[in-house]
């Protein structure tokens, strides 16, 4: 039977937790839907550890987001006690014709964010080899987030504050009505008087007009044996990324908990219709091409002791779409987050619930609208 509620969240992985967790700080009626029970492997927002950083090599346009959403973090993390972020710094190398390390610098420069370039014999400690002659940038506010911890913690406080949260409901439709929005579901729709979809890869399936400008690409990421315990926070290994001289990048984080280091690969995927035609499967050659892009800057990496499929759900241009629907402004989409999204969950939930709300974002994320796509 439906049930009203003021909005309805399609979606809880990182970025519909978040939006969640706004709303209902907003003081709104509530209520966040997702097909599985968050936290879960099954979308992108899983593998136990996330990159944050603020010098974005994606555009500098990213860096104000990216500090927003630190602050919130921090919050969250004063509000509940919750440790969801630790502040190791991040090292960032390849060679001197990358664009992407001369947008990652231009915007620490451009946002006083204290980068400093290694010079080859500060590059001993790194836990990884380059060559002497590549750039080095360390990135020292920049650090990593416990994924499923951060999506527990934001579900958490949305669900003290009031907000319903509906797990195993598979959403088969959002549909405008005469005086609001209809979720129809599997066990039972719901009614609410607007919507924010945070569905990931299954975005288009739920928004046909979208579908043009979104895709799902298929990753592996794996954790690689760190038996003396060499590359731990504690003994001072950084999360990386490093990128080669064809464009071809791996990023990783450091071996906390005794998982191992986790690496995983950064590079242009293949696009898969849908999430159920994307193979869940891990092949061992997956886990050979990402050993041969890390071998070549880990000399002593061991054996893989796990291993997950994650989807990356891309837009057209790889940017991020947070806008309302133009067919219908009840109707917010967070979509084509295109694999680097977690780290910016909680300003993207606090934007998507102002623009749902009808006010303002805290920063002006036109850059985001869909009208970019317009003919």
């Amino acid at each position: 039977m439906a049930q009203d509620f003021d909005v309805a969240v399609v979606g809880l992985g990182a970025a519909g937790a978040a939006s969640l967790h706004a709303l209902a700080r907003a003081g709104v009626s509530a209520i966040g839907l997702d097909r599985f029970v968050p936290p879960h492997d099954h979308g992108a927002s899983h593998g136990e550890t996330r990159m944050l950083r603020v010098a974005y090599g994606e555009g500098a346009g990213y860096s104000p987001l990216a500090a927003r959403a630190k602050q919130l973090w921090r919050e969250i993390e004063a509000r509940t006690g919750a440790r969801l972020y630790e502040e190791t710094g991040l090292v960032y190398a390849g060679p001197h014709s990358s664009p992407f390390l001369a947008e990652t610098w231009r915007a620490g420069q451009l946002h006083g964010l204290g980068l400093s370039k290694l010079a080859p014999g500060a590059r001993s400690g790194l836990g990884f080899e380059v060559p002497g002659d590549w750039r080095c940038i360390l990135e020292p506010g920049a650090g990593f987030l416990y994924a499923e911890r951060a999506i527990e913690t934001l579900l958490g406080e949305a669900q003290a504050l009031g907000a319903e949260i509906v797990t195993d409901r598979r959403v088969l439709a959002v549909r405008p009505t005469e005086d609001g929005v209809e979720i129809e579901a599997d066990a039972g729709g719901v009614r609410a008087r607007r919507a924010v979809v945070c569905a990931g890869g299954w975005t288009a399936g739920l928004l046909p007009e979208l579908a043009p400008l979104l895709s799902v690409e298929r990753r592996t990421i794996h954790w690689f044996a760190d038996p003396e315990r060499a590359r731990t926070p504690a003994a001072g290994f950084r999360p990386f990324y490093i990128e080669d001289e064809q464009g071809l990048a791996v990023y990783g984080l450091p071996n906390w908990g005794g998982t191992g280091v986790k690496i995983g690969e950064h590079i242009e995927g293949v696009a898969q219709t849908s999430p159920e035609e994307v193979d869940r499967a891990v092949h061992a050659e997956d886990e050979a091409r990402l050993r041969a892009m890390a071998a070549r800057w880990f000399k002593d990496l061991g054996p893989v002791v796990k291993s997950q499929t994650c989807l990356y759900p891309m837009s057209r241009d790889q940017d991020f779409i947070l806008d309302r629907l133009p067919s219908d402004r009840r109707i917010t989409v967070l979509a084509g987050l295109s694999g680097h999204g977690f780290k910016f969950a909680p300003a993207l939930g606090e934007a998507a619930a102002a623009m749902t709300l009808g006010e303002a974002p805290p920063l002006d994320l036109s850059m985001f609208a869909l009208s970019r796509f317009a003919p």
